[in-house]
């Protein structure tokens, strides 16, 4: 991506976009189920 917030259309194009797409999506999953787990944890200290 360009400093000015645009990006070439082969970028979206290129053969490994939905793998890249996917790590990012699962990625962000795990973050998301680790904050949840950490919130969890710090619920159950009180126990």
């Amino acid at each position: 991506m360009s400093e000015h917030g645009l990006h070439l259309i082969d970028d979206c194009l290129s053969e490994d976009w939905v793998d890249a797409w996917a790590a990012d999506v699962v990625r962000q999953i795990e973050d998301y189920l680790g904050k949840h787990a950490a919130f969890e944890a710090f619920l159950g200290e009180d126990d």
